[in-house]
């Protein structure tokens, strides 16, 4: 066809029009008989193709999806089976079960973690509340930042949901809670008792184990974890952490009460922020550091109780705590640039304790048939129905923070490895000294324009 059409003809326009028409409707004909072989042929070995029989694919966790409770996406409720699910590298990976809601770690794994809820940065939890089993975790006036929310005292395998919410919608959430909130619950008992062992490369190694021995009409729940890590750094990172867990409950979640303590301790070597042209010149490797003694050691110490009785239009909730808190903080931007004699590391202290309480008065109320959230005592009217949505009416809450001017102090101090140390903390009195071709680097700095 595409020769007729470009042959050049002296004859009449009409019958070069009907002579291009004839080409065109064969070149057509000729296609369609193409593309009917063609589709025969396909035919042919479609039909030669065994068929298969269909496959039913069911995840364990289905139920626990289908029975998840959230009534739109800025909220809900995640139970422990989905938690199990999914691997983690932290205990805080588990609020990324939080739709848009990611968890990330910077200077050395005891350090608190760093929040990100769609697409905001959350700095290390001060836009977002988290509570563990009624306690506040958020730390106002931190010395590291306000609302530092350090996760790292909670074991994963003993958590039982977490009940969680997003944006500034929820006015019984109260402070931190501009971005979203989390409440964790822990377990009040294990089915069987169990131990786990997790070895790795790079220095990895955990042992977690939990057992639900019964107690009077109760249950005693006894949890334990340990964690070394050295990572992938040229400085071991050599993280320790240790948790305890002791929970004592009687009843059930609506009825009944606990009582829990807790205990942390964690430390850490930091290989913190490094210069690109120091790894451009050689100096150091995309793991290596500048300073070995930056780092930081924690601990923190709970003791809390609830009681929860069941009313006839809601429900009554009660609970006290109190907390021993502290972190000590090495941290070094600038090596010694500003101080070449002692060089630039600094410490960030916080020390505190901290007690508080709240009770609650939860309302069941359907006027005209429809569930309601309530914002005062009503006068008792409507039907209860089986599943009404629930509202806080009254929230007492008392809380004492001590010593709210120290955790806020920045102390200068001389770094570990200088001699003018006077008291070298125990984790710091084998570092490494901070070597000569890292002081001639910040001095290169100093030169730089």
């Amino acid at each position: 066809m595409g020769l007729a059409l470009k042959l050049r003809t002296h004859q009449a326009p009409s019958a070069m029009a009907a002579r291009t028409l004839l080409n065109s409707m064969l070149a057509l004909i000729a296609l369609g008989c193409c593309e009917t072989g063609v589709l025969a042929q396909t035919m042919a070995l479609d039909s030669a193709q065994p068929t298969l029989a269909p496959v039913s694919v069911t995840a364990a966790g289905g139920a626990a999806l289908a029975d998840a409770e959230t009534d739109a996406p800025s909220g809900g409720f995640i139970d422990a089976a989905r938690i199990q699910a999914r691997p983690m590298l932290r205990p805080a990976d588990v609020l990324e079960w939080v739709p848009g809601l990611v968890v990330t770690q910077h200077s050395g794994d005891g350090k608190a973690n760093q929040y990100f809820l769609r697409g905001f940065n959350l700095d290390h939890g001060t836009d977002f509340l988290t509570t563990v089993d009624g306690v506040p975790v958020n730390l106002p006036s931190h010395a590291h930042g306000h609302g530092y929310t350090d996760l790292n005292f909670m074991i994963p395998e003993l958590v039982r949901g977490i009940a969680w919410r997003k944006g500034p919608y929820w006015a019984s959430e109260g402070d931190f809670s501009s971005a979203g909130a989390a409440e964790i619950s822990w377990m009040d008992r294990v089915e069987h008792a169990f131990g786990q062992v997790t070895l790795g490369g790079q220095g990895y190694r955990r042992l977690v184990a939990a057992a639900s021995p019964r107690v009077a009409d109760g249950h005693l729940l006894l949890g334990v974890e340990g964690l070394s890590n050295d990572g992938p750094w040229e400085v071991p990172q050599d993280a320790q952490r240790l948790n305890l867990l002791t929970r004592f409950s009687q009843g059930t979640p609506r009825d009944g009460f606990s009582l829990t303590a807790t205990a942390y301790r964690g430390r850490w070597t930091a290989t913190d922020q490094i210069p690109q042209r120091a790894i451009d010149s050689g100096l150091i490797g995309r793991f290596g550091s500048l300073d070995a003694s930056s780092g930081g050691q924690t601990s923190r110490f709970s003791l809390s109780g609830q009681w929860r009785r069941s009313l006839h239009d809601g429900q009554l909730e009660a609970q006290v705590w109190a907390l021993h808190y502290r972190l000590n903080l090495f941290s070094n931007f600038t090596y010694a640039l500003d101080r070449p004699e002692t060089g630039d590391q600094f410490e960030q202290a916080d020390r505190r304790n901290a007690v508080g309480g709240r009770i609650t008065r939860t309302l069941r109320h359907t006027p005209a048939g429809q569930p309601s959230l309530l914002t005062r005592k009503p006068k008792p009217s409507g039907r209860i129905t089986s599943e009404p949505r629930l509202a806080h009416v009254w929230i007492i809450c008392i809380s004492r923070w001590r010593r709210a001017c120290r955790p806020i102090a920045v102390r200068q101090v001389p770094p570990r490895y200088h001699p003018s140390s006077q008291r070298p903390t125990r984790r710091h009195q084998q570092s490494r000294p901070l070597p000569q071709s890292a002081a001639d680097f910040t001095a290169t700095m100093r030169e730089a324009p």
